[in-house]
């Protein structure tokens, strides 16, 4: 009973501690920075359920406010986009997606 109760506080102030986190996308193509590319964080089946921006002219974008976890992060710019996993846990985090030469179906909004 002790184990579960500690568990149950462990997680709760872990969960508490990293409620919103901020996210750091940088996107390339053809290993250029993509300006003004979308990029979306969200689930699988809803790509842009937490957040949605885009690119600057730097290539890179700032997902604010997302809640600790696991997520689909996408971005597309025109007919090519890429999806990666990435787990959201902690300030100051950043994930690369590099959009394919080929056209494809990957979207942030349907």
């Amino acid at each position: 009973m002790r184990y579960i109760l500690f568990t149950f506080a462990a997680y709760s102030i872990l969960s508490s501690s990293v409620s919103a986190q901020d996210l750091s996308v940088r996107v390339y193509h053809e290993g250029k920075p993509a300006v003004d590319a979308v990029v979306c964080a969200g689930s699988l089946q809803e790509p842009s359920l937490y957040a949605l921006t885009q690119t600057d002219s730097a290539g890179l974008a700032k997902l604010s406010k997302l809640p600790a976890g696991r997520f689909a992060i996408t971005s597309d710019l025109g007919d090519r986009g890429q999806q990666t996993m990435s787990t959201v846990w902690s300030t100051d985090q950043a994930a690369v997606i590099a959009l394919p030469d080929a056209a494809n179906k990957i979207r942030c909004q349907n």
